[in-house]
């Protein structure tokens, strides 16, 4: 019987995904450079996160260079951590919300979704 495989897009995704980003980090120094201010536009803000979400999912659902199964173990170790992270950083700050006024955005949630699993992933990565 043959095992399922993750459906993760190809390897090349995960240079595309570094190279859309370090576009989306130089385009606010490009503007700066040439003198146009953003200040607080709204939608540049909105695309700007929206843009960072997609490229950090498209990095995160490429497979690495080297995919086994120990790797999709980690994978999926990861992809449980980060949710459960996320959670818990979405429950504390809502509680802590009631307190001071200051509501949670969506982006900050996915903000720290995605790096609980980044370090979680890296963390079980290194370990041999």
């Amino acid at each position: 019987m043959k095992k399922k495989e993750q459906a993760l897009l190809p390897h090349k995704f995960k240079y595309l995904s570094v190279v859309i980003g370090a576009i989306i980090i130089l385009i606010p120094f490009t503007m700066e450079l040439l003198g146009v201010d953003l200040g607080d536009n709204f939608h540049y803000t909105r695309i700007f996160e929206i843009a960072f979400v997609v490229t950090v999912s498209i990095f995160i659902l490429s497979r690495d260079k080297i995919e086994d199964e120990r790797t999709m173990a980690i994978r999926l170790k990861a992809y449980s951590f980060a949710m459960i992270f996320g959670v818990i950083h979405f429950t504390i700050h809502t509680i802590m919300g009631l307190f001071d006024g200051e509501s949670v955005s969506a982006f900050d949630v996915v903000l720290m979704t995605f790096a609980g699993y980044f370090i979680f992933y890296l963390a079980y990565k290194e370990k041999k």
